[in-house]
């Protein structure tokens, strides 16, 4: 019992963030049971009435049980839950090796959950194979975690990938019966490295390319069709600038240009290769970035876009 107490203890001083370890009424009375059954005798704490406090718990509970959740990406919407069981009334015989199981993770296919399981399968096969026992407890359900939570993670990935591929795969057909657009948005200041990322990938999902530049102001061009643009319009105020109020959304749709073909084959960002100066180091150097897209074909939208600043609908194609 005092090599589960411990184990536990070891737990909780590892797995602190909130809701990252939880047990439930029983175990909890349990170890407070465990724990004054410890502090109160001199002999070997392994050995207890059943008419005890601490017998009367352990009849009861048999076990201590506790969930230990992972999270992909600091996000509490891609959690890992890691049910762990120590067995403190075993048959002669038994290690008293912890008993694990994995919650099959919503944002996962039922199959990838699966997988996980099994993965957690390996790992009981190898703790017998290596001899562990009781005292081994705690190193052997960190290992689990990490495992667990890695490759959930390339799971997720995977799935991420595969999903893209196929709306690439059907948008491409839609987009062959849609006619094509350059569409140029400004903005006031775009600065968080976050909200930059998300503008490129987030791009990947309607098959848009383009690219994006950061500093004061900020632009994004994308191409594509109208209606994959408005999707990827929509995804970014709502997804990933749903921590923005409303009101700090600043973003303005400059120029609107009909096309029969890309100048882009990717969205990227550009920031790195135009000179920023300014107090704070933020404002681009328009005159290099006019040149840049002058050098991709898309120069005569630099009137519109930075220069006026009205919005406007071109009928010019490249």
């Amino acid at each position: 019992m005092s090599a589960y107490h411990e184990t536990f203890t070891v737990c909780e001083s590892i797995y602190v963030n909130p809701d990252e370890l939880t047990v439930d009424a029983d175990t909890r009375c349990l170890l407070t049971a465990l724990q004054e059954y410890f502090d109160s005798t001199a002999t070997c704490p392994d050995e207890w009435s059943e008419d005890s406090t601490l017998g009367k718990s352990l009849l009861r509970s048999k076990a201590l049980r506790l969930v230990i959740q992972q999270l992909i990406d600091e996000q509490p919407e891609l959690a890992i839950r890691i049910t762990v069981e120590l067995p403190l009334l075993q048959a002669e015989g038994e290690r008293g090796v912890a008993k694990l199981s994995v919650q099959s993770p919503g944002f996962l296919s039922r199959g990838n959950g699966e997988r996980l399981a099994r993965e957690l399968g390996s790992l009981a096969e190898e703790a017998r194979a290596n001899g562990l026992g009781a005292q081994d407890n705690a190193g052997y359900i960190m290992d689990a975690c990490h495992r667990l939570l890695a490759i959930g993670s390339e799971l997720l990935q995977e799935e991420k990938e595969n999903q893209q591929r196929r709306t690439v795969v059907i948008d491409t057909a839609v987009e062959a019966e849609q006619e094509l657009q350059r569409v140029w948005f400004w903005f006031p200041s775009l600065s968080t490295r976050e909200k930059r990322r998300d503008l490129v990938t987030y791009a990947s999902r309607w098959g848009l390319t383009g690219f994006v530049l950061a500093g004061k102001p900020g632009l994004l061009c994308l191409e594509g069709t109208a209606k994959h643009a408005e999707l990827y319009m929509s995804a970014i105020k709502s997804e990933s600038w749903s921590d923005i109020p409303s009101y700090q959304k600043k973003v303005t749709e400059r120029y609107r240009q009909h096309i029969t073909s890309r100048a882009f084959d990717t969205m990227q960002e550009i920031t790195e290769l135009i000179t920023h100066g300014g107090h704070r180091g933020n404002r681009g150097d328009m005159g290099q970035v006019k040149a840049f897209m002058e050098e991709n074909g898309v120069g005569d939208a630099f009137g519109f876009v930075v220069v006026n600043g009205g919005v406007g609908s071109g009928g010019g194609s490249s």
